[in-house]
């Protein structure tokens, strides 16, 4: 963080780095070095300043760090802004935060397009009208992710390329699309799961409604009533979902990508 730092404020981090070089005890107390980075910014920092930690999650649970980020946030100076992307909530001290009104949380539900915009969205920009029964359809396959409804773009801009904007048929764009979705999501989502939860993930793919108790009795050497909870938690293919028997799971892309 304090290498980007430089980037836009020359000479901060000199300090930071000549501690950690000439500190013994750094791993007893990695609490100062944090410490030392904040006096820095006091002194250098005078504009307004975007920090922004990117793909979090890759950190895991069990890690110090979030001990030391929980000390940057709670002493960061107003000229300074943290922004943590992560595909789960942080293991992080927030409650105060959100209390003192400190911290915007961005979940799942702001970024997913709903069918209004999905509808506007292919209409303006990808020259694409869609009736009623085409929009139900692209919901059921994208979930309103905007990274496949890019891979439709790309698939029409293919399609349409010599002719006009709205000559595309929408769902032969959609189903050709499938391809291009299903690789960037096996590539970006899947593939960075442990094989024990890629297997589940394929094996849950196969069923309409996926509810715990059923999962149990299917595969029971799977441990489905603590997996699914974490497959929402870190936003892998999976939401819930309530209705009047209980509360049921369900694959969000699943089982287009993976049956």
């Amino acid at each position: 963080m304090t290498y980007g730092i430089q980037q836009r404020v020359a000479g901060l981090g000199d300090t930071l780095f000549t501690y950690l070089q000439q500190t013994a005890e750094l791993g007893e107390q990695p609490e100062r070095a944090v410490d030392v980075l904040l006096n820095e910014i006091l002194e250098h920092v005078e504009q307004q300043l975007i920090i922004v930690l990117d793909d979090y999650h890759h950190l895991g649970a069990q890690t110090p760090v979030h001990n030391l980020v929980d000390r940057l946030i709670a002493y960061l100076p107003d000229v300074v802004h943290l922004i943590i992307i992560s595909r789960d909530i942080p293991p992080l001290t927030l409650a105060r935060r959100r209390a003192q009104h400190s911290l915007a949380l961005i979940d799942r539900t702001d970024l997913l397009f709903t069918d209004e915009e999905t509808q506007e969205l292919l209409r303006k920009v990808f020259g694409l009208a869609l009736t009623p029964e085409q929009l139900r359809e692209y919901g059921e396959r994208t979930r309103g992710w905007i990274t496949a409804l890019q891979r439709v773009r790309q698939v029409a801009q293919r399609q349409t390329a010599g002719r006009d904007r709205g000559t595309a048929d929408p769902l032969a764009v959609l189903h050709h699309s499938e391809r291009d979705i299903f690789e960037y999501f096996a590539e970006e989502v899947f593939a960075a799961e442990a094989p024990e939860t890629q297997q589940f993930l394929t094996h849950v793919a196969l069923l309409d409604r996926i509810e715990a108790e059923t999962c149990a009795r299917l595969y029971p050497q799977e441990k489905a009533s603590a997996v699914l909870p974490t497959l929402v938690r870190g936003n892998v293919f999976m939401t819930v979902a309530s209705d009047a028997r209980g509360e049921e799971y369900r694959a969000s892309s699943l089982r287009g990508l993976l049956s």
